[in-house]
C-alpha cells in the first residue's frame, strides 16, 4: 500500500515537471522518453525479476527467500540513480503569477483539503454500500425497532458511522477548506466552458477501444493455443519494441503536424487494429499472424499514448499542472476500466470474433469528437488570426 502510494505521488509529480520545462509541442518527444523508460522498467520488475531471483538461487523447484531478499534489495539499488538525479535538478521556472496564485493556500492548509478528499472519496461510496445492505426491510415490515436493527445489524451501524465522518469533513472544512482542489476543476471549467464537455468526454473514451480489449488479450491467446514462449516472446518483448517505436514516431509527427491531426491518426489506428485480432481468432494459433497484429497493435498504442499525453498536457493550466493533469489521467482510464471488467462476460456471450468487433466499434464515438474538437480549434484560429495580423500592422 505504502509503495502503490508512493508510485502514484511519484508520477504525479514527474508529470507535473514535464508539462512545466517545456512547451506544448515537445510534450509528446517528453511522453515518448516517459514512456520508453516506464516500459523498460516494467519489463525489468517482472521478467527481470525472475531472471535475478533464479540467478540468486531460487528456482521453480526450489524455493529461496534469500534469493527473492536479494532481488528486492537490487531493486532497491536500481532507484538511487533516479533519488540522486532528483537531488541535484533545479526547480524547473515558474511564471510569477503562479507563484502568487500558488501561496494563497498554505502547505497544511493544501495537505488537509487533500487529506479530507481522500476520506470523503471513501467514505460516500461506503456509506451507500452500507446503507444498501441495511435491512430495513425488518423495520418496515417485521415491526423490529431502529435500536435492535442498529444492535443487531453490523451494516445499519457501520452506514451511520460513514455518515457522520462525512458530515464532519464536509462541515470542518467547508467549500473554502477544499478551495486547493476545487480550484483547480473551477479553473479547468470556466476557461473551456460547455467545450469541457466535448473534451471531457473524448478524454474519457480515448483509450477505450484498446484498453477493454487488452483485459482480455493473453486469455485470449491462451485460449488460441498459442505457448507461453510464444506469448512471452511476441507479447511481451517484442510487443514492448514496438510500442516503443510507436511512441517515438508519435512525438516526431506531432512536432511535425501537430497534435490533433495525430490524436485522430491514434485513435483510428488503435481501434482498426483490434480487427485484427477478429480476424486471428478466426484463425486459430498463427504465429506469423500473431506476430503481424502484436507489431501494429503496440505501435498504434504507442503512437495513440504519446499523442493523448502531448494533448492532455495542452488542456492543463501551468498554476494547477499536477492536480489537472492527475485529474484528466484519472478520467482517461475510469471508464475503459469499468468497461473493461465485463470483457470477460462479452466473450462468454457473444465469442471473441463479436468481442473484437464491438472493441472495435467503441472508438467510432472518439473519432466523431476528435474531429468536432479538431473542426472547433481550426475555427477558432481562423477567427483569431486577422486579429494578430492588425495588431502586427500598427505603427
Amino acid at each position: 500500500m505504502v509503495v502503490a502510494f508512493a508510485s502514484a505521488t511519484q508520477d504525479i509529480a514527474i508529470d507535473a515537471y514535464r508539462l512545466e520545462i517545456a512547451q506544448d509541442t515537445q510534450q509528446a518527444a517528453l511522453a515518448a522518453s516517459y514512456m520508453s523508460g516506464y516500459r523498460v522498467a516494467a519489463l525489468l520488475a517482472t521478467a527481470g525479476a525472475l531472471y535475478f531471483a533464479e540467478g540468486f538461487g531460487s528456482t521453480g523447484f526450489a524455493y529461496k527467500h534469500s534469493a527473492w531478499t536479494g532481488t528486492y534489495v537490487l531493486f532497491g539499488l536500481l532507484m538511487l540513480p533516479a533519488l540522486v538525479t532528483t537531488l541535484i535538478m533545479r526547480e524547473p521556472p515558474v511564471p510569477l503569477r503562479t507563484q502568487l496564485s500558488a501561496a494563497r493556500y498554505g502547505f497544511t492548509h493544501q495537505l488537509a483539503s487533500v487529506f479530507v478528499l481522500i476520506v470523503l472519496l471513501v467514505s460516500v461510496p461506503a456509506m451507500f454500500t452500507q446503507l444498501y445492505n441495511t435491512d430495513f426491510a425488518s423495520v418496515l415490515f417485521n415491526g423490529t425497532s431502529w435500536m435492535d436493527l442498529l444492535l443487531e445489524d453490523r451494516a445499519f451501524l457501520r452506514a451511520i458511522l460513514y455518515t457522520l465522518l462525512t458530515f464532519a469533513c464536509l462541515s470542518s472544512m467547508g467549500r473554502r477548506g477544499l478551495a486547493p482542489v476545487l480550484t483547480p476543476i473551477n479553473d479547468f471549467i470556466m476557461r473551456y466552458r460547455w467545450q469541457a464537455l466535448l473534451l471531457l468526454g473524448l478524454i474519457a473514451t480515448y483509450r477505450m477501444s484498446d484498453t477493454v480489449m487488452g483485459v482480455m488479450a493473453n486469455v485470449f491467446y491462451i485460449d488460441q493455443g498459442f505457448t507461453k514462449d510464444q506469448i512471452a516472446s511476441v507479447s511481451k518483448i517484442f510487443g514492448l519494441i514496438m510500442t516503443l517505436l510507436g511512441a517515438g514516431a508519435g512525438g516526431l509527427l506531432i512536432v511535425r503536424f501537430g497534435i490533433m491531426p495525430i490524436l485522430f491518426i491514434g485513435g483510428f489506428t488503435s481501434a482498426a487494429t483490434n480487427i485484427l485480432f477478429l480476424l486471428l481468432a478466426d484463425m486459430g494459433p498463427n504465429v506469423k499472424m500473431l506476430i503481424l497484429t502484436i507489431s501494429l497493435d503496440n505501435l498504434s498504442s504507442g503512437l495513440a499514448t504519446s499523442a493523448f499525453v502531448a494533448y492532455l498536457s495542452s488542456l492543463t493550466n501551468l498554476k494547477f499542472s499536477a492536480t489537472q493533469y492527475a485529474l484528466l489521467s484519472s478520467i482517461m482510464l475510469l471508464l475503459p476500466r469499468l468497461l473493461g471488467g465485463y470483457s470477460g462476460v462479452v466473450v462468454e456471450k457473444f465469442g471473441y470474433h463479436n468481442f473484437f468487433l464491438i472493441t472495435a466499434l467503441l472508438g467510432i464515438p472518439t473519432l466523431a469528437m476528435i474531429i468536432l474538437q479538431w473542426s472547433r480549434e481550426i475555427r477558432t484560429a481562423k477567427a483569431e488570426a486577422p486579429t494578430e495580423v492588425s495588431e502586427i500592422e500598427k505603427p
